[in-house]
């Protein structure tokens, strides 16, 4: 088992994470809710998928207390990867009006991912029972 202890760095990391797991999933909500009214989706992700994407990391950052240390860290860092390529790194090369439903959801969906990365990277890596050394 993690030996994870709470601290006041890891209530706000949690806090943090919770933000980003709601923005995504908002997002992705907003996304499908656009493509049944205007028949557009906000990015070419499609937006069942990103639902059910985040609903599983999600499920994975609530299982973190229960989980072993290195399984968790190697399905997040898989995760972060995925996030990484597919949510930034693909849209950052991909910017087209045809595909986005407008140059601020471009944006919006890098954001929102750009700030998911940071925040699961603390969250898995450096509240673990081994995190990552720090210099002090």
């Amino acid at each position: 088992m993690s030996a994870f202890i709470a601290t006041p760095e890891s209530n706000l990391l949690s806090a943090l994470a919770h933000c980003y797991f709601f923005l995504a999933l908002a997002y992705n909500v907003s996304s499908q809710v656009s493509l049944d009214v205007t028949g557009r989706k906000l990015t070419p992700t499609d937006p069942v998928f990103g639902i059910v994407f985040i609903a599983v990391v999600y499920f994975l950052f609530l299982l973190k207390p229960y989980l072993p240390t290195y399984p968790f860290i190697v399905l997040g860092t898989v995760f972060l990867a995925s996030i990484l390529r597919f949510g930034i790194i693909k849209h950052l090369l991909n910017f087209s009006p045809d595909t986005y439903y407008s140059r601020f959801s471009w944006f919006l969906a890098i954001l929102i991912n750009l700030f998911g990365c940071i925040v699961l990277f603390l969250v898995f890596f450096m509240t673990s029972e081994y995190p990552l050394p720090v210099e002090k």
